[in-house]
């Protein structure tokens, strides 16, 4: 049986989705391990949460320089600032 290209492309759209909030999630809950992991297969390093927190803030607040450096090698914005006033300064 054949899966037509579109049913695909969407599930690998969501999937990809899910791997975004919970890189969030991965970070916010100190495991870095699992955050690596996600960063290495293409988890969207961009998602925000809904107050404009990103993964990299949390990196940055949690002092990993590693982690925020995976991040931002693919692709996290250190210049975002959250609704908090709060950026990823390190």
């Amino acid at each position: 049986m054949k899966i037509p290209v579109l049913l695909v492309s969407i599930f690998l759209a969501g999937s990809q989705c899910l791997l975004a909030g919970e890189l969030v999630d991965a970070i916010a809950a100190g495991n870095r391990d699992l955050a690596l992991k996600m960063i290495s297969e293409g988890a969207d390093v961009t998602e925000l949460e809904t107050d404009g927190t990103s993964a990299l803030m949390y990196a940055s607040y949690l002092g990993d320089a590693d982690l925020a450096t995976a991040l931002m090698g693919a692709g996290a914005d250190p210049s975002v600032v959250n609704s908090y006033g709060t950026s990823a300064s390190l």
